[in-house]
């Protein structure tokens, strides 16, 4: 429930355009919900295996979330792709 919450925290807050300038907001918005998702998974006393599982599944579930956006708070993506064709380009 919680990582369904986060998630669409995230995809609203990625629909408005000026999301760059309230990155803070978001971030402050999202932290309680992760904060519960902490909880509740440490009072469900799953075992290691499955929570190990839930982790890195919801991991990749807001990975998934990112991807499908282009960046918000930083344009690196975009400096790291333009190096890269630098450098096969052969040039340093």
């Amino acid at each position: 429930m919680t990582l369904g919450v986060q998630g669409a925290l995230v995809a609203i807050l990625v629909q408005r355009s000026d999301i760059r300038h309230h990155a803070l907001w978001l971030y402050c918005l999202t932290l309680p919900v992760f904060a519960l998702a902490v909880w509740l998974l440490a009072r469900c006393r799953l075992p290691s295996r499955q929570a190990a599982l839930l982790i890195l599944g919801a991991g990749a579930f807001l990975q998934l979330l990112a991807v499908t956006h282009d960046p918000i708070t930083s344009d690196d993506d975009y400096r790291y792709v333009w190096d890269a064709k630098v450098q096969l380009a052969g040039i340093d």
